[in-house]
């Protein structure tokens, strides 16, 4: 973009920028966050978007300070997990119990990230934190983020860019009408970049036809001819085009893309082209939750049989390859002793049979993904699941406890001083800091009796960090003594000690025995010795919360 083209979006409290596809958005998003005065929220759809941006940011050695990117759920997560109250959302409900409660836990959270944003007191804290909002690939917000992109602009400036003809999440919900945004579009200069080197004349072409085809953004008919003499689009008829005849062909580009109206189209072209081109998963999958449900309730030959049905869905010989062992496995027998063919795989069957397990499954499937006489046609779908069958059924409950359990919170003071430095890394904000002030706590130009930061994110579920304090002491009357910064899991919570200020971290029993087991204990010490130490320490821990329980009762 222009300076005249910038010093124009950033004058306005919303604006919106339309650039097709290859055109550059992710560096307009660079030059955005280069220009603008003050740290950007960067929101986007998808993990893969956020790398993009974030590498392309760092290309531009673009400080870290004048940024913050995630994706539009997972900002919203981490509001609504903090302000549960506010935004009604409920907290035992989880996106990894199937396709139906992930379902309603979108549905809520998206819904009461709205009701939270529509706050004065969010709007304070946004305000705080960000100088002004950018939303990449906006053509894919359904109705429900885009409203809470509106609330968001109540408090700041937002920018969005995107191309209305390359919406793709429909399926999710309705998405955003262009026609109908609240945002004025401004007309930035663009042109077909992705195609400025590898194929220039091609990129003008298709931006002529998208041109052609853009009257269908106003629900107007249009109609486009492609010539058989234009040289850069060569027609041929359906009936001999096999894949095959236009192999040499096609071998001299990078990569191809086959384009069809219908899935089914595109899956049938894959499955009779296999290990040549590769079937585009659609994110909503059916196949993938419904094979993850039969791996979690079959078992003995049926389970067998499930793994092998799943292989066959996103390769071809499968069944071929196998059928001896399809043949037993109906039967019920593990029987493959007559068997010669593949005897790798039949020892991942004997080892484990009868009571095969999903770790079995996660053998079967990563035999099937190394075989070259087997031709993958979904090579996405199957690393995607045997990802998922990796997990043990013992992790698997430990993530779920995580994400709903109850556990006791314990108090731990962690340093004092006249000024206390620290980040909330659930916002991104950056450096914070409380000092004592005439006996109070002076934060952010106001004075406080005691500060209160409740940092319970996602993350905090798995005792990771969720604040950075700097300069702790450690090491106390050792000759290595000195100060650091530390992350820490759970809630900070600051207050007046008298002459001075001690920052508390308020987290669970379990979350800090993992921190104190950790720290306390050499990592060559032998699993016993740990075992041994994390039941003291729960035991004297617990001990001491129910001996200070009945303290306050007394005192009562």
């Amino acid at each position: 973009m222009t300076e005249a083209e910038l010093n124009a979006i950033m004058k306005m409290p919303s604006a919106a920028v339309i650039a097709p596809a290859g055109h550059g958005k992710t560096e307009m998003i660079a030059e955005i966050v280069k220009f603008a005065e003050g740290k950007q929220l960067l929101l986007t759809h998808t993990n893969a978007g956020v790398d993009a941006i974030e590498k392309r940011l760092q290309r531009y050695n673009i400080s870290k300070e004048k940024y913050y990117v995630t994706t539009i759920a997972a900002f919203c997560i981490k509001w609504c997990v903090s302000y549960d109250n506010t935004g009604c959302f409920d907290k035992s409900l989880s996106p990894l119990k199937g396709k139906k409660e992930s379902t309603a836990y979108y549905a809520q959270l998206y819904s009461g990230a709205k009701r939270i944003f529509a706050t004065d007191w969010a709007g304070m804290v946004l305000k705080a934190t960000y100088a002004g909002i950018v939303v990449d690939e906006y053509q894919d917000c359904i109705q429900e983020q885009h409203e809470i992109v509106l609330a968001m602009n109540r408090h700041l400036p937002v920018r969005v860019l995107g191309d209305p003809m390359q919406g793709i999440f429909a399926f999710v919900g309705p998405l955003v009408d262009w026609n109908r945004l609240e945002f004025p579009v401004v007309k930035v200069a663009t042109k077909p970049w992705r195609w400025s080197k590898s194929n220039p004349e091609l990129g003008d072409y298709l931006m002529s036809v998208r041109e052609a085809l853009s009257p269908i953004l106003v629900n107007r008919s249009c109609k486009i001819q492609i010539s058989s003499q234009n040289r850069h689009v060569q027609i041929i008829d359906p009936s001999s085009f096999t894949g095959y005849s236009h192999l040499k062909e096609l071998s001299r580009f990078s990569s191809v893309v086959y384009l069809t109206q219908w899935p089914k189209q595109q899956l049938d072209f894959c499955a009779r082209m296999p290990g040549i081109f590769q079937y585009d998963e659609k994110q909503d999958c059916d196949e993938l939750f419904s094979f993850a449900e039969q791996f979690d309730t079959k078992n003995g030959s049926e389970l067998a049989l499930a793994a092998i049905g799943f292989a066959a869905v996103c390769s071809t010989g499968v069944t071929t390859e196998l059928k001896s062992y399809i043949t037993n496995l109906k039967a019920g027998s593990f029987d493959f002793s007559r068997i010669k063919k593949h005897p790798d795989f039949r020892d991942i069957l004997t080892k484990s049979a009868p009571n095969l397990t999903k770790e079995t499954v996660s053998k079967m499937l990563e035999w099937f993904s190394a075989n070259k006489e087997i031709k993958q046609y979904r090579s996405e779908l199957l690393a995607e699941m045997i990802a998922e069958v990796s997990v043990s059924k013992e992790e698997e409950a430990r993530i779920l406890n995580r994400l709903t359990r109850k556990q006791p919170n314990v108090a731990v003071g962690i340093m004092s001083g006249k000024e206390i430095e620290f980040e909330i890394l659930s916002d991104g904000a950056g450096v914070r800091k409380a000092a004592l002030r005439e006996g109070k706590i002076e934060y952010d130009g106001a004075l406080y009796d005691e500060l209160y930061f409740d940092s319970k994110t996602p993350s905090t579920m798995f005792a990771e960090p969720s604040f950075v304090l700097h300069g702790v002491t450690i090491g106390v009357n050792f000759h290595w003594e000195r100060k650091e910064s530390q992350r820490f899991a759970g809630s900070l919570k600051i207050i007046v000690d008298k002459d001075k200020l001690t920052a508390i971290n308020i987290v669970g029993v379990e979350d800090y025995l993992l921190s104190v087991i950790s720290s306390e204990m050499s990592a060559n010490a032998s699993e016993e010795f740990l075992k041994a130490h994390a039941v003291i320490s729960r035991s004297w821990l617990m001990a001491q919360i129910e001996a200070s329980g009945k303290r306050h009762e007394g005192s009562g």
